[in-house]
């Protein structure tokens, strides 16, 4: 478990750059950071709205891409965070692929491994990244706060930093010429 976190924040440092926590104690012009404007919690929205009589198993892997896409198309820079499982060949559907291999190619997807949390990833990153990024997801983070040293601080983080969202009716996608449900963030 140890071996994760290292790995994930050395991926942060890369990425972003140092922890905003050590870059303003550091006050070093040396390290540029580059934080991420949207940390995007991939589970939740793809399963926002799953829970009907046969829905598949798997996230909706086109909801998850209309909202990278919606932040994307504002110039914004984002980073998705998603479980390994989602990405298994049996949960997967093939046509859901290309979406994936997208987020890959771009550099926006951190797939976290397999016995971790996601919820703990998007949450470090968001809080690496320091005060200006936000994070989208419906999740209320009630199991999160009650782990956390500093519950206030942490309570006050969250209606910071936290973007709560639905999405609106299918409508006409020009730039693919097919139907999509717009995102729509409640900030």
């Amino acid at each position: 478990r140890k071996r994760t976190w290292e790995s994930f924040k050395k991926y942060l440092a890369k990425r972003v750059g140092p922890c905003c926590i050590d870059a303003d104690a550091i006050g070093n012009a040396d390290s540029p950071r580059k934080p991420f404007d949207v940390i995007i919690d991939g589970a939740n929205i793809g399963y926002y709205k799953q829970n009907y009589a046969n829905s598949p198993k798997h996230v909706d892997y086109e909801q998850i891409d209309w909202t990278v896409s919606h932040f994307l198309d504002q110039g914004k820079s984002v980073l998705l965070v998603l479980h390994e499982r989602h990405f298994h060949p049996k949960m997967m559907p093939k046509w859901a692929e290309p979406i994936a291999k997208s987020w890959s190619d771009k550099g926006l997807l951190y797939k976290t491994p397999g016995g971790s949390n996601d919820d703990w990833f998007w949450l470090h990153a968001a809080l690496w990244c320091g005060r200006n990024t936000l994070v989208l997801t419906n999740d209320e983070m009630r199991d999160h706060h009650f782990q956390m040293l500093a519950r206030r601080v942490f309570l006050r983080w969250k209606e910071r930093a936290r973007v709560h969202f639905t999405f609106g009716e299918y409508g006409p996608d020009e730039a693919k010429g097919d139907k999509r449900r717009p995102l729509l963030p409640v900030y």
